[in-house]
């Protein structure tokens, strides 16, 4: 049994570099170099304390609550919000809808350089694997890129 985040896949850069990286991509030329120092790592210290309040009152990403749409999308809102950026309600929509959406593709995680040549050791040796994992729903999608 692996575990997927952190053993099998890992964030592309930082999650606070793909959080500005989104972000920047709406907003061209609207941050300065030092904005987008100072923003990523807010993001990256701020995460980790959204991720957790969320977990404390939606567990399991929302399942059997809100969902988990609902779920990433308050603690975006959140973490945007505790990192000084407003946005209008249509604007934060878009900025999220593609948010998601990245973070459920190839785009946003990269495997380990290890990971597919012990997945193939561990299949020619005929040993069954089971991925196991507190991640979301979009893991699946996520796995299927990677190989």
């Amino acid at each position: 049994s692996l575990d997927s985040t952190g053993t099998l896949l890992k964030i592309t850069k930082s999650v606070g570099y793909q959080y500005l990286r989104i972000l920047d991509s709406f907003f061209p030329g609207a941050l300065t170099e030092r904005d987008k120092t100072i923003l990523t790592q807010q993001f990256n210290t701020n995460f980790p304390l959204h991720y957790k309040d969320a977990m404390r009152e939606h567990p399991n990403f929302g399942c059997g609550s809100i969902g988990c749409y609902q779920w990433w999308k308050g603690l975006v809102r959140e973490l945007y919000l505790s990192s000084n950026i407003d946005m209008k309600d249509y604007q934060f929509s878009f900025v999220f809808d593609d948010t998601f959406r990245q973070f459920r593709t190839s785009e946003c995680w990269e495997m380990f350089p290890e990971t597919l040549s012990v997945l193939q050791e561990l299949q020619a040796g005929d040993v069954d694997v089971v991925v196991t994992s507190d991640f979301d729903e979009g893991l699946v999608n996520i796995l299927q890129q990677h190989g």
